[in-house]
């Protein structure tokens, strides 16, 4: 214990003497700007000056004193994780609102407090920012490594801050994310958004909105107000640590495997199927989205597979369902995800004889389809379930005339989102060809058919991975039929079935030109995250079946790497194909490839 102790404790000290002599001009500047992060300061020396002690007494060898701090003493370990927590939520706080310091994000917006806050003393803050992180979880880390009860606990979250930390690079760093983030409603419904938050009462903000178009806006709206307090950009950061962290523990709880929760995690927070927030930001609540059905997927889980104590479950199923359903329409594709997963299990539970679960089953099933129902009978007191118009306008009001195109386009659409769910996290080679990124401006002056040839060059290998997913997904079901009931494969089976289900609320829309290249990665929110869970699935089950774990690190690692080279890749890829279709009107979408490139000073000047 006392190695621990001293080993953490003087790297508290180091860090918090280096960054406090390194900034001590900032210090100044902000006792005189800011009184409240000035205490915040003071709060960063207390915890150094603490450490200090505790690295003196490793030194005087003083055990007892020690122990009845760092392994006893819960008086002591919550006074110090309550300090550490206060300084981790100003540092996360400074972080979020990091972007409103950019005189380019400030002039074109505002948030609440903005003009009580000096910029030069907020930019001053966040290098104590970054020590007010650190310090949060090597305090952790080493209570952890010391207390009675925790020491023998798993220390699989260690390198979740590392993942925390790089998520928020990637977007604040390389993306600079609040520069091209824009308020959704003030963009889309400007008039319409100040009548509705002046006059709609709380309650009416739950349910479909008239003049946004009658959709069910409630997640836009929560990120509206979110937005007021810490800009939008703010709100893209914190949708994505809320949805990485939800993912990481509940996964751990089913799977109990770093290698899944952490790469569950590295997927959903690093990849670029939102990208189109950008260009309209109401996409950022799709991170929340994934969230809830994160929450819905562990609480039915866990419901269905207790044979007692399992009421709390079903209870806390229903808050998280309803709430799930006033956040977006788009839960109706998780919904008949549900559905085909019922189904299934329903059948399978049959043929195996696990009717013991078929009641807990059951539950579910009809708890969803009467909120379903439910949903769809209020939706239609304030507009047609399904538009006729915009966007939105689906493939039932062709009319007899446009029977072909009815038919044809949820064909088209469907392999389509596939495609775009299974290649999200491969790089941008996956998307189509490389010619129309390296010669769009010769192809351009060519006949629309040779142009048109390497637009829809991508095509083939949507062809492809369509006829090699089902190939997988029959021989898995065909699998489990065969094997004792519940084998190792199993959950790939339920996972699957979410990415062959993808997104039937888009499949069923007219096409349009938007629709012509795979660039709209939010329509398949769903799918996403089953090809997310997927693919953590299967290095969760190789890592079982590997015996020699270097090949399993090897795996690992390579497997990261290409998730993060997409990640910086990817962007410019899609962002050829938004100028092909024509879309840029809409806003412009980061680079993080060219920022590393011209900080590497390998941009040609």
């Amino acid at each position: 214990m006392t190695k621990y102790i001293r080993w953490f404790s003087l790297a508290i000290v180091l860090e918090v003497g280096l960054t406090f002599s390194l900034r001590w001009d900032s210090v100044a500047l902000i006792q005189k700007s800011s009184p409240f992060f000035f205490c915040f300061l003071v709060l960063l020396g207390v915890i150094g000056a603490a450490f200090l002690a505790f690295f003196l007494l490793t030194l005087l060898k003083a055990q007892q004193a020690l122990a009845a701090i760092f392994e006893k003493s819960r008086a002591w370990m919550g006074a110090l994780l309550a300090i550490a927590s206060f300084v981790l939520l100003c540092s996360a706080f400074l972080f979020l609102t990091a972007d409103f310091m950019n005189h380019m994000v400030y002039n074109r917006f505002a948030i609440l407090w903005i003009d009580y806050v000096d910029h030069e003393a907020h930019a001053a803050l966040l290098p104590f920012a970054l020590l007010g992180y650190a310090l949060f979880w090597e305090i952790l880390a080493l209570f952890s490594f010391t207390k009675e009860g925790w020491r023998e606990k798993p220390k699989f979250w260690l390198g979740l801050p590392f993942l925390l930390a790089g998520n928020f690079f990637l977007r604040y760093v390389l993306e600079q994310s609040g520069t091209y983030l824009e308020p959704y409603f003030f963009k889309i419904y400007s008039n319409e958004a100040a009548y509705v938050f002046s006059h709609y009462r709380w309650w009416q903000l739950l349910l479909p909105v008239k003049e946004f178009g009658g959709y069910w806006f409630f997640g836009n709206i929560l990120i509206h107000f979110l937005g007021k307090l810490i800009g939008i950009a703010g709100v893209w950061y914190l949708s994505q640590i809320v949805l990485m962290l939800t993912a990481f523990f509940l996964s751990w709880k089913v799977f109990r495997s770093p290698y899944f929760s952490y790469f569950l995690a590295l997927c959903l927070g690093f990849g670029t199927h939102f990208y189109n927030a950008f260009q309209y930001s109401s996409v950022v609540s799709l991170y929340l989205l994934q969230a809830l059905f994160c929450l819905l997927l562990y609480l039915s889980y866990e419901f269905i597979r207790r044979e007692e104590h399992n009421r709390g479950y079903f209870l806390a199923l229903i808050p998280t369902l309803l709430l799930t359903t006033v956040f977006y329409e788009g839960w109706l594709d998780f919904f008949a995800a549900v559905w085909a997963i019922s189904i299934f299990l329903f059948i399978y539970f049959h043929v195996k004889r696990q009717t013991r679960y078929t009641r807990r089953l059951l539950s579910v099933f009809v708890l969803f389809t009467v909120t379903a129902a439910v949903y769809i009978l209020i939706k239609l007191t304030y507009t047609d379930f399904a538009h006729a118009t915009g966007e939105s306008r689906v493939i039932f009001s062709y009319g007899a005339y446009f029977i072909w195109r009815a038919l044809e386009d949820p064909v088209s659409n469907y392999i389509t989102q596939l495609f775009v769910t299974l290649t999200n996290f491969l790089p941008p080679a996956f998307l189509g060809t490389n010619a129309l990124y390296h010669y769009s401006g010769f192809l351009q002056q060519q006949k629309p058919l040779f142009m048109d040839h390497y637009v829809y060059f991508w095509r083939y290998g949507a062809g492809i991975l369509f006829t090699l997913f089902y190939l997988l997904l029959i021989k898995v079901v065909k699998k489990i039929f065969r094997d004792d009931p519940f084998p190792s494969i199993f959950p790939l089976v339920i996972f699957l079935i979410m990415v062959a289900v993808d997104s039937p609320t888009h499949t069923i829309i007219q096409f349009f030109q938007m629709k012509a290249l795979p660039v709209l990665g939010y329509y398949n929110h769903q799918g996403i995250l089953g090809v997310s869970l997927a693919f953590s699935f299967l290095i969760y089950y190789l890592n079982e079946k590997i015996a020699d774990k270097r090949w399993m690190y090897l795996i690992f690692s390579l497997a990261v790497i290409v998730v993060l080279v997409s990640a910086i890749r990817r962007p410019i890829y899609l962002w050829k194909m938004i100028e092909v279709a024509g879309l840029t009107s809409q806003g412009a979408f980061p680079n993080p490839y060219f920022f590393i490139l011209d900080w590497l000073k390998l941009l040609p000047h």
